[in-house]
């Protein structure tokens, strides 16, 4: 066996690891999610005060193919859903750690899918081998593509998390709905976005740490990956972990500002140095406050993609970096950039909040939605003690 045949061997391990790296947390997320489902589903007993228990005494209902079918009287200790009961408040553990793991299960993906890769390009000699254009530009397109394919395995994961979520606050009937965002909150959305990196690049500049056009010039080599990926997916992601999840969690046992105050410095701090963890707290308190008063996950995200994708365009067409050298032009794109910030930000604080959808009257007994075959004529029921649980379709 010569050398060959030991790297085909190693580079088909490495794509059976990357495989396995790829579908595994796939199956994690979902025992983990039906473990919770069966955990928050469990029965529980009916209190005495129930408005359904009468004279200790409740008919249970049961769905089949005719209806809603009349058992035996039960005790007081006669057995619900959970949702129907009472919710038990959480412990301050639960609370904590519910707003952390889609944090640890984000970043431990992100670390896994660039581990594999680094492995597979050392062992490719890429990484040795890269003093030529075109090898590094093979070597950008790995990098962004492993970046990529963690994006990629993060996104639905995160949207089931968000899932659970609202099936959680259904059970507990604080679920709300509202009303889609408009055209014009968008559009304002991204020019924040827009105006945050111009200003931001400009009092770097002024400050004496100009965005240099060598370290950003490893997007040119391909530079429509890195404004779908750095420009699109990342915000995504990102914004789906930090303010739908993380804020959306803290929001249900805090208060606006300090859910954003924590919310933006974990931000900060998933940035991993100071001059980005400086901004990006400043970016995530105003992607909290959009997302706060116009409940949508559209206005944070064109902040989010405004932001990057202005930077990474600045940094890969000619001459762009040149506007932003010291001088009367950096001063107007300061000005400029500045009066669309405060001018959103404050558009943001004075637009109508937005309006909670009605929501819709379904027939239900204690929240559970009755068979059409079920009709008062056929089966009495007692009268519904509590109202139907809102719709979760968004």
């Amino acid at each position: 066996m010569d050398l060959s045949d030991v790297s085909s061997i190693t580079d088909i391990l490495a794509i059976v690891a990357f495989c396995v790296a790829v579908v595994a947390p796939f199956f994690i997320a979902y025992a983990f999610v039906k473990i919770m489902e069966k955990r928050e589903g469990r029965k529980q007993p009916v209190p005495e005060h129930h408005p359904q228990n009468i004279q200790g005494a409740v008919p249970a209902y049961r769905p089949n193919s005719s209806g809603f079918v009349s058992f035996a009287h039960q005790p007081t200790h006669y057995y619900v859903p959970a949702h129907l009961a009472p919710a038990k408040p959480d412990s301050t553990f639960r609370r904590v750690w519910r707003a952390a793991y889609p944090i640890l299960m984000y970043f431990a993906i992100q670390f896994l899918v660039s581990l594999i890769a680094v492995l597979i390009a050392v062992m490719n000699m890429v990484w040795v081998s890269a003093v030529s254009p075109t090898s590094m530009a093979d070597a950008v397109w790995e990098f962004l593509l492993a970046l990529a394919i963690a994006e990629i395995i993060s996104i639905p994961l995160l949207i089931l998390f968000r899932r659970m979520d609202i099936k959680r606050l259904k059970k507990r009937g604080t679920y709300r709905r509202y009303e889609r965002i408009t055209v014009g909150k968008c559009a304002v959305a991204a020019a924040i976005g827009i105006a945050c990196s111009c200003f931001a690049i400009g009092m770097f500049t002024l400050a004496g740490d100009p965005l240099s056009e060598s370290d950003n010039s490893v997007f040119g080599l391909q530079p429509i990956m890195a404004v779908l990926l750095i420009g699109v997916l990342t915000p995504v992601a990102e914004e789906l972990l930090f303010r739908v999840l993380l804020y959306g969690r803290l929001r249900e046992w805090l208060s606006p500002m300090s859910a954003a105050l924590i919310c933006s410095l974990v931000f900060a701090l998933a940035h991993g140095n100071a001059t980005q963890g400086v901004t990006a707290f400043c970016y995530g308190l105003i992607m909290c406050l959009l997302y706060e008063r116009w409940k949508s996950f559209w206005a944070p995200f064109l902040v989010h993609a405004g932001i990057n994708t202005t930077t990474v365009v600045i940094s890969i067409v000619p001459g762009a970096l040149s506007a932003f050298a010291l001088g009367p032009a950096l001063v107007v794109i300061i000005v400029v950039a500045a009066v669309v910030l405060v001018g959103g930000i404050l558009f943001g604080f004075k637009s109508p909040a937005a309006q909670e959808r009605p929501e819709q009257e379904t027939a239900s007994y204690g929240g559970i939605a009755q068979h059409p075959a079920s009709t008062s004529a056929q089966l009495p029921l007692p009268q519904p003690g509590i109202a139907a649980a809102p719709d979760i379709l968004r």
